[in-house]
């Protein structure tokens, strides 16, 4: 029969429940990996802060910033850091670095403090460095882990670390420091006390 084509819809009905049998274990094993993916999911769910945490974007601390031009006067107190290049008359307390390159009156307490081309009347205390240029003055005392000083300086110096002057350096006042270097040229008018209780110990 089979060479007349009597059996033919017998075979293709057959072949049709193989390939049904074999989609349909296909299909089983695939809802049995979504089960467990959604399982595995549910078991890794976390909370709506972590979620904020993990996909919030990060806040960026804000930069402080006095243009040229700018008047002010009053209390200045910052998270970020700040840069002054108007006039200021009055404190600034920042958590970040502080830059100055105009005419400021005040004390100044930061992390790191630079002055460029800067007349700072006040009192200074930075817990890294404070780094002054050569066309810069300071009339005030300075507290600080370590001074770099090219200009001018009328005040004492408190200093944890070190002092470095550069031959352009006037300082007029009373150094207290652990080291000293000086360049040929550098001008101290004033007493130095040297603390070697870190190097006793040693």
């Amino acid at each position: 029969y089979e060479m007349f084509g009597v059996g033919e819809e017998q075979k293709e009905y057959a072949l049709y429940q193989e390939v049904t049998e074999e989609v349909a274990e296909s299909v089983s094993e695939v809802d049995e990996v979504a089960e467990n993916e959604s399982e595995n999911e549910s078991e890794k769910e976390i909370s709506f802060e972590e979620m904020i945490e993990e996909y919030a974007p990060t806040k960026k601390i804000p930069v402080s910033y006095f243009a040229p031009g700018t008047v002010f006067e009053g209390t200045l107190k910052a998270v970020g850091d700040v840069e002054i290049a108007g006039e200021f008359n009055g404190d600034v307390t920042s958590e970040g670095n502080v830059i100055l390159s105009s005419a400021v009156c005040g004390n100044i307490n930061c992390s790191d403090l630079k002055l460029r081309n800067c007349v700072l009347v006040g009192n200074v205390e930075a817990k890294g460095v404070v780094d002054i240029s050569d066309d810069s003055k300071v009339r005030g005392n300075i507290a600080a882990s370590e001074v770099r000083c090219a200009g001018q300086i009328n005040g004492d110096l408190n200093v944890n670390s070190g002092i470095s002057l550069e031959k352009t350096a006037f300082v007029c006042g009373t150094i207290k420091t652990v080291t000293i270097s000086m360049e040929k040229g550098a001008v101290i008018k004033g007493g130095i006390e040297m603390d070697n209780s870190t190097r006793d110990e040693r």
